[in-house]
């Protein structure tokens, strides 16, 4: 990543208010571009049928392969870039068979063209590590109305 670019994460507030772990505080991230694809995706379903009842953090969840034990996906957080930094760049992993809270089985498969960034050792125990701190500025923390 270079410095000045915008990147997203897509986090968890309950861990944040229940045990003190940042929504910043992980490796996983997408571009700029691919999570204005996904929000597209989101004003198109709106326009399109008003969603049938699916929200955009469901929406992120499905796109970027994020299990429901791992995050809530109810919390955006917008980061600009401070400094150059290398990054793994991939596609998520089809994640399977994950037991919803209401009874029911999802798996996760992923956009096929959503690249997901791994950014190593900038979170440690739910805080940015000094590298994180000093790479990352957090921007915004923007709560997703409805995720659950």
């Amino acid at each position: 990543l270079t410095s000045g670019q915008v990147i997203y994460r897509f986090g968890c507030s309950r861990n944040f208010l229940q045990r003190g772990m940042a929504p910043e505080a992980g490796s996983w991230w997408v571009t700029e571009a691919y999570r204005n694809l996904i929000a597209r995706e989101w004003m198109h379903l709106q326009a399109k049928d008003g969603s049938n009842g699916l929200n955009y953090g469901y929406l992120a969840r499905r796109a970027a392969a994020i299990k429901y034990e791992w995050s809530r996906v109810d919390v955006e957080v917008k980061a600009l870039v401070l400094e150059d930094i290398n990054v793994f760049v991939g596609l998520g992993r089809k994640q399977y068979r994950e037991q919803l809270p209401n009874g029911w089985w999802a798996t996760y498969e992923g956009w096929s063209g959503i690249e997901q960034l791994y950014i190593p050792n900038i979170a440690w125990k739910g805080r940015l590590t000094g590298l994180g701190m000093q790479v990352l500025s957090i921007l915004a923390r923007v709560p997703i109305p409805g995720s659950s």
